[in-house]
């Protein structure tokens, strides 16, 4: 059900720590490429925004 609303809301990066329902054997691929998204773990997240924020500076 989030992920629905995500991508009716167009939202830019979903975020779960559920690898078997959307990460795992090339869902992750699948589901972004199907939805135009991007799809993170947690810490993948946090890394992802360390990093914008480097540029930044």
């Amino acid at each position: 059900m989030a992920f629905t609303s995500h991508v009716r809301d167009r939202r830019d990066i979903f975020i779960t720590d559920d690898a078997k329902g959307f990460i795992n054997e090339g869902r992750r691929s699948y589901l972004e490429q199907k939805y135009h998204t991007k799809i993170m773990k947690a810490n993948e997240f946090l890394d992802y925004l360390f990093e914008y924020d480097r540029e930044k500076e």
